[in-house]
This record gives C-alpha cells, sequence and structure tokens, in this order.
C-alpha cells in the first residue's frame, strides 16, 4: 500500500477481511487501495463497513468523500468530507476534494473558500490552483483566474493544466 502498489496489495486485504471482518482499519486499507485502483463503488462498500463498525473513524469518511467526489456524488462527498475536517483532523487533501464537490454544486465561492484553504496547508498542488481558477472563472474574477492558472503552471506545466481547459 505505501508504495503504490494496489493491485499487488489487494489479495492480502481480501486475506485480511476474511480473517477480521470485524476491523474498521482491515476495510479501511483495501478501500484505499480500491480507491488507487479506481474501483470506486467497491471502494465506498469497503469504507461503509468501516464506518459502520467504526462511526468515529475519520479516515474511512475521507476515503468515502474521496470515492463519492470521484463518482460525482457531491452532496455525500461535501458530507462525508465536513465530517472528516471537523474530526480534526483536516488535511489539506480533504479542503481540496471538498472544493471540488462544491464546484460541480454550483456552490463557487464555498470552493473559493476550501482552495484557499487547501492551498494554505499545501502551496505546491497545482491541482488546487486550477479548480480555484475555475471557480473563481465561474464568479467572474477572471484576473484572480489567470493567476491562479500562472501558478498552477509554474508548478506544473503539464498538458493538464492548459488554458483551453478552463
Amino acid at each position: 500500500m505505501e508504495l503504490g502498489l494496489y493491485e499487488e496489495a489487494l489479495p492480502d486485504l481480501e486475506k485480511a477481511v476474511l480473517l477480521e471482518p470485524g476491523s474498521a482499519d482491515v476495510y479501511h486499507n483495501r478501500g484505499f487501495a480500491r480507491l488507487g485502483l479506481m474501483r470506486f463503488e467497491e471502494a465506498l462498500d469497503d469504507f461503509r463497513a468501516a464506518i459502520d463498525i467504526d462511526p468515529g473513524f475519520a479516515s474511512a469518511y475521507r476515503g468515502r468523500g474521496f470515492a463519492n467526489v470521484s463518482l460525482m456524488r457531491f452532496k455525500e462527498a461535501v458530507e462525508d468530507l465536513d465530517y472528516a475536517i471537523n474530526a480534526g483532523e483536516e488535511e489539506a487533501t480533504d479542503y481540496a476534494n471538498r472544493g471540488v464537490a462544491k464546484v460541480g454544486l454550483g456552490m463557487y465561492e464555498e470552493a473559493i473558500a476550501d482552495f484557499d484553504l487547501a492551498i494554505s496547508l499545501d502551496p505546491e498542488n497545482a491541482l488546487s490552483y486550477k479548480i480555484r481558477a475555475e471557480a473563481k472563472k465561474q464568479v467572474g474574477r477572471e484576473e484572480d483566474a489567470e493567476r491562479d492558472l500562472a501558478r498552477a503552471r509554474s508548478l506544473d506545466p503539464g498538458p493538464s493544466l492548459l488554458a483551453e481547459d478552463i
């Protein structure tokens, strides 16, 4: 898992679930492996199981929130990420993912505020600048959006950050 070898980790995690079906950690870890493999529905099932076992498991809400963003279930994503953030274990990715969900819901000002927080925690995340630029364009802040795009390009000049994407 730590090496990003999700396909290789999955058989061991499958066995761990069979050996410890009452362990929230096991479901949580398998959920993140499935996220890494872009198997979002299966990941949701694992995060739900982890939360059923341990309703206070903030990282499971984080994972479920990310899976919901990936599946464009934005309202559910916001709820899950709110829980993870309010549990006091916030990470830059929590704010960035919640910002993406809020953009999907048309909540652009709130999304901008989330991206501001994400960037304050991780100022090198090009994608946060790019998506914040999209939100700023939606509310008529063209110059600010251009500055964000320039910053995103300076951090990652790859083709995914071209202005035509916005």
